[in-house]
């Protein structure tokens, strides 16, 4: 990528209720709950502040409207946090991502969201 095209992926925070509003790439078959309340916890715990959390995947102008690529759970629970105005977000820019397919696209928020190779379990808030 050039630095124009890096500099702009690079945004920042965005409105939870208008990245809310966008349509979506849909990559999961449904929505895991505990996941997004797991998500949400922080925020909420945070005063509504997502400065943790995995940035939000815009695609800009695919098919006409900008486009969630990835950070469905995200989004879902930084929208039902109390408090949370804001949420981070990357753009992508249409001439980047324009040489994809939607299954190509969707291919990409699979790799964002792989299982990683070593498995190990999260201690709990009992331990």
């Amino acid at each position: 990528l050039n630095k124009t095209v890096a500099a702009s992926i690079l945004d920042n925070l965005l409105s939870v209720d208008d990245v809310y509003e966008l349509p979506r790439l849909q990559v999961r078959s449904e929505e895991d709950r505990d996941h997004k309340i797991e998500i949400q916890q922080p925020i909420e715990d945070a005063g509504g502040n997502t400065d943790k959390c995995s940035p939000i995947v815009i695609y800009e102008n695919r098919n006409g409207k900008d486009v969630v690529g990835d950070g469905n759970h995200t989004l879902n629970a930084a929208k039902d946090a109390k408090h949370c105005s804001e949420v981070p977000v990357i753009r992508i820019p249409f001439e980047v991502h324009s040489k994809y397919t939607n299954q190509e696209l969707k291919g990409v928020s699979n790799l964002l969201n792989k299982k990683p190779e070593i498995i190990k379990k999260a201690m709990s808030i009992d331990d």
